[in-house]
């Protein structure tokens, strides 16, 4: 089925607009777990306005301060419990969105890719044009393959100024999947016709 997790090599590396844009494309419902930072908005409100709201899953978790999740989560007394995160009823294409990376923790015991392990989706890498790039990419991508998570491929954001992209895939070993530039237009029309233009939807298109 055509179900992906998008995680980022760090925060604030374009996993939202990537979701957004790949809800838009593959005309998929969209699921964030673990939101924080809501006071400044969540990305389950930026997708709702561009896919609709009733293709939007409610969060799991959803925390105030922007801060990693445990950070966030103890401000206001709770614990993140991974056995409460409960996957959405749907057997509709879905994009689930990680918070910050691989390695952020959840709780004393659990980390971002514990949830992923949970989940078993097949998993999307965005990843940014700058300089070192090719050892945090690889770094995500090697400790998926470690876990024996499988890795759909990898997305870049960003304008590109690197000839890192082949060298990635050549370590890596997955595929690239897209190449979002630098976008200054936000809207819904034009987010959609991002699908068609920067990503490999053959790939994506295919039966899962």
């Amino acid at each position: 089925m055509k179900q992906w997790i998008v995680t980022g090599t760090h925060t604030g590396i374009g996993k939202t607009l990537v979701s957004t844009i790949l809800c838009l494309g593959l005309q998929a419902k969209y699921w964030k777990p673990i939101q924080t930072g809501s006071v400044e908005g969540t990305d389950s409100d930026f997708l709702a306005s561009h896919i609709g709201k009733q293709n939007v899953f409610p969060e799991s978790y959803c925390f105030l301060l922007p801060q990693s999740p445990h950070s966030a989560a103890q401000a206001e007394g709770a614990l993140i419990d991974l056995k409460q995160i409960q996957f959405p009823q749907t057997t509709e294409p879905l994009i689930i969105e990680g918070a910050g990376g691989l390695l952020v923790p959840l709780n004393e015991q659990h980390l971002m890719i514990d949830l992923f392990e949970k989940l078993q989706r097949p998993i999307i890498v965005v990843a940014g044009m700058y300089l070192g790039t090719i050892n945090h990419t690889l770094l995500t991508v090697k400790v998926l393959q470690h876990q024996r998570l499988p890795v759909a491929g990898i997305v870049f954001s960003g304008n590109e100024d690197l000839p890192v992209k082949d060298i990635i895939a050549h370590y890596a070993k997955v595929p690239i999947l897209g190449h979002i530039p630098q976008l200054s237009c936000f809207e819904t029309s034009y987010l959609r016709n991002c699908f068609w233009e920067y990503f490999d939807y053959h790939f994506l298109l295919k039966d899962s």
